[in-house]
């Protein structure tokens, strides 16, 4: 994937993905960790995915991800 051009800022994503994980015991597939790295690498991401996948997994996890990446509060 083109993130893995910056070693250090997917690496730092990727330990952020495997806090998230922990956080909420869950095991995210490849594809939506995909899409949280990329989205999180301050790229425009668009999921397409079948029903059940786990589309609202991304959408639901990423105000969680960005106050672990940012140290702001961004959810209730």
């Amino acid at each position: 994937a083109w993130y893995r051009r910056d070693n250090q800022m997917a690496n730092n994503l990727q330990q952020l993905m495997d806090n998230v994980q922990e956080h909420f015991g869950v095991i995210l597939k490849d594809k939506q960790r995909e899409a949280m790295v990329t989205f999180m690498s301050g790229y425009d991401v668009f999921v397409v995915q079948p029903t059940g996948y786990g589309n609202s997994v991304i959408f639901g996890f990423l105000p969680y991800a960005f106050h672990l990446y940012k140290g702001k509060a961004v959810y209730h």
